[in-house]
């Protein structure tokens, strides 16, 4: 069976539907609503499915490309401590170890004592792991212009300011993640002082 969204026209049928279907038992639910986080929700997917395509190319998925990129460009010498790392990419301990593990064994970062602090250790890219950062980002966006070349500079510019007050609305949101990320955070520190009697 086709996916429904797999073509514009199909989707936006589908999220109309999906729409009415809902005003039909909650008259109180904002159809609007529905169809425009529909297309975006679709949007995010499609980004996504271009990315792994083409990272698939270098045997990466999205995470580990995105830690390698990150630590491109870390000046001076594409370095940063594992817990910098693991905020930026947004990953759990656990997941960070499991992906600096991988990306260590295959060569492409290692780990160094930070020179101000002999109890830290750094991860770094090694000199593959540069050219595998470079070229892998460089495919990356290589597809991404191609995708949106069509649109032409000035729509480019006006979709920019659009989705930058979206996500102005959607980071003031109580639900949105970077407020529940300092929710959570505020939360664990609370609690780590009630442990502690502070």
């Amino acid at each position: 069976m086709p996916d429904p969204t797999s073509q514009p026209k199909d989707l936006s049928a589908l999220l109309e539907e999906t729409a009415l279907a809902w005003r039909e038992i909650l008259p109180s639910v904002d159809s609007g609503a529905i169809e425009l986080v529909g297309r975006l929700e679709t949007l995010a997917r499609w980004v996504a499915t271009l990315k792994t395509s083409v990272l698939a190319h270098f045997q990466l998925n999205f995470a580990e490309w995105t830690t390698l990129t990150m630590l491109r460009i870390s000046a001076p010498d594409c370095r940063r401590s594992p817990t910098e790392l693991r905020y930026s990419v947004g990953q759990t301990s656990a997941g960070m170890t499991r992906i600096l593990g991988k990306l260590e064994q295959e060569g492409l970062v290692e780990r160094e004592s930070c020179a101000e602090d002999g109890r830290r250790s750094d991860v770094v890219l090694t000199s593959t792991g540069r050219e595998i950062a470079e070229r892998s980002f460089e495919a990356v966006q290589s597809a991404q212009s191609e995708l949106l070349e069509p649109l032409g500079k000035a729509k480019r510019d006006r979709l920019k300011r659009e989705l930058d007050g979206l996500i102005s609305l959607f980071s003031e949101h109580p639900h949105s993640a970077t407020r529940v990320r300092a929710s959570d955070g505020s939360r664990k520190s609370s609690e780590s002082r009630r442990r502690t009697g502070l």
